[in-house]
């Protein structure tokens, strides 16, 4: 039987998953930046090795985010996780593709993740296709970064144009006064992940009816739905599946709009049924072999092998 790991990095951290167990057996909650993702991951990778059960690894998957758009060096990626945990086989590929695995398996439709940022990824019987998954300056749309960054916006404009002052009260009480936001966010003074958090805020407002909040969150739910709709009419497919912290039960008003868009386009969503990392996992225990030379041949992952 493989000995496989699996590992899922994004803005939020590093996980590893093991065969057996039903989440992470060791995490970082630190993200690894845009700028540096290839060093931060290697970084990263090295520390969560350290506070890792003794276990025997023979097998090791990694879904990254930026692992297509950052350029990052995958062989680099995988020569420190063979290094670290002792894998004789190492797979690097987008944490699209280990959220795609992860509900679907070998089988063919939609994944569309937003949390931190966003993304849509399918496969189809004769193609695949990505949408989004650019990161906050280029895309995210819909995500809880551009929820955030939104908010910050319309709260800053709403409270110079108009009487309304209650999503800026509540933001400033998260980053502070809000004649200093300029400054913040012009030195990169916050970073996208305390961005993103605001999302939060937002979304308790939005339940509460607070009409700033409900309009951002509202968007944020048809943005998703967008980028899912566009993706499955691409690869010809009709099921979709949904996940992330923008899609949860914990957002009302995006996931009400995001399904209601999803459902009036003639597709079917559902709520994703694993985590990222937990398809990494599989990928990594070679039940598929098929599915990753797959990857492999359209250079959505690398595979190395070690003596």
């Amino acid at each position: 039987m493989t000995n496989a790991l699996g590992l899922d990095l994004g803005a939020s951290g590093i996980r590893g998953y093991l065969a057996g167990e039903s989440k992470a057996v060791a995490e970082i909650s630190l993200g690894a930046t845009a700028g540096n993702r290839e060093a931060d991951a290697i970084s990263l990778i090295r520390q969560l090795a350290k506070d890792f059960p003794e276990h025997e690894i023979s097998t090791a998957c990694l879904g990254m985010s930026g692992y297509s758009s950052l350029g990052v060096q995958a062989d680099a990626i995988s020569d420190a996780i063979a290094e670290s945990f002792g894998a004789k086989e190492v797979i690097v590929t987008s944490d699209m593709v280990t959220s795609h695995f992860a509900h679907f398996k070998n089988s063919f439709g939609v994944v569309v993740v937003v949390g931190t940022g966003s993304l849509a990824f399918g496969i189809g019987a004769k193609t695949h296709a990505r949408i989004d998954g650019l990161g906050a300056t280029l895309g995210d749309f819909g995500s809880g970064y551009w929820i955030g960054h939104q908010a910050i916006r319309l709260a800053m404009r709403a409270s110079e144009t108009t009487a309304d002052h209650e999503l800026l009260a509540a933001l400033e009480g998260q980053v502070g006064p809000s004649d200093q936001w300029p400054r913040l966010l012009a030195k990169a003074e916050i970073s996208a992940f305390e961005i993103a958090g605001l999302a939060k805020i937002v979304s308790g407002l939005a339940t509460n009816g607070q009409a700033l909040a409900v309009g951002i969150m509202h968007e944020a739910g048809e943005m998703a739905a967008t980028s899912a709709i566009r993706c499955a009419t691409k690869v010809d497919v009709s099921n979709i599946s949904y996940g992330g912290s923008v899609l949860s039960e914990g957002n009302p008003v995006a996931l009400s709009a995001f399904l209601a868009a999803v459902s009036e386009a003639g597709f079917s969503p559902e709520p994703m049924v694993a985590m990222p990392g937990q398809g990494a996992l599989e990928l990594a225990s070679s039940t598929f072999p098929g599915r990753t030379d797959y990857l492999a041949e359209q250079q959505l992952a690398t595979k190395r092998k070690y003596k």
